[in-house]
């Protein structure tokens, strides 16, 4: 399993951002089973809504649900996140949902994610692509 993250959905979705075409070429190569947490769904969604309007947030959605398992963040989940976040050693870049994807990580036993946030490093995750 590999998670997929915001910043690889967003380059994958809008086409004028300047990933979109590394997004592009590198989505069809992923052949194990693509994963994101309702999180990550969230933010998406919602960035995708406001730079290219509701259409593209609906067509972004769908491609998604096609191809993606969408992890539920449970509340054990969440708290796991939150004290990682809240932690004073945990850089000031990483998100809050940084920090709930890499407990869902951690609890399923995922241990890559599809990023072009290095900082995922950080958190324990092997991150892809490799630059």
């Amino acid at each position: 399993m590999i998670v997929i993250d915001t910043s690889f959905f967003i380059s994958l979705f809008l086409a004028k951002d300047p990933r979109a075409s590394k997004a592009e070429e590198i989505y069809p190569t992923i052949h194990e089973e693509k994963v994101v947490t309702e999180d990550i769904l969230k933010e998406a969604l919602t960035i995708v809504s406001q730079r290219v309007g509701k259409a593209g947030s609906i067509d972004a959605y769908r491609r998604i649900a096609r191809d993606c398992t969408i992890l539920p963040v449970s509340p054990d989940r969440f708290s796991a996140g939150l004290t990682r976040f809240l932690d004073p050693k945990t850089p000031k870049d990483i998100s809050l949902i940084d920090c709930i994807t890499t407990a869902v990580c951690r609890d399923m036993g995922i241990k890559r994610i599809l990023s072009f946030d290095r900082h995922f490093r950080a958190l324990g995750l092997t991150v892809y692509p490799v630059k």
